[in-house]
């Protein structure tokens, strides 16, 4: 489920949604972190090559995962994958998780 901007801010309550922020952020400081994976953009999710890849490593929506920054790269892994993909900042960008 993809969050409302603004939802609770009409008086409807919570979504019950987490709080979610992008991988890019999340690994800003620099070091390894454990996350889950909260969602993707649209973006990211009409790059089929790029999903195909992220569903052979293990990495998907409800799935957890270790992300390191590596220079203008982030390495990640999902839990119990040997596979470990380096995506560019810009692609990150599009994916949410949480902490």
């Amino acid at each position: 489920m993809n969050p409302i901007p603004g939802f609770e801010d009409l008086g409807a309550g919570s979504t019950g949604v987490p709080e979610t922020i992008s991988l890019t952020r999340a690994v800003k400081s620099g070091e390894k972190k454990t996350l889950g994976v909260a969602w993707l953009t649209e973006p990211f999710q009409v790059d089929i090559e790029l999903l195909a890849q992220m569903q052979e490593t293990g990495i998907a929506p409800g799935t957890v995962m270790k992300a390191e920054p590596d220079g203008d790269y982030i390495s990640n892994r999902a839990d119990g994958s040997s596979d470990v993909p380096d995506l560019p900042s810009e692609t990150t960008a599009s994916v949410f998780v949480t902490r």
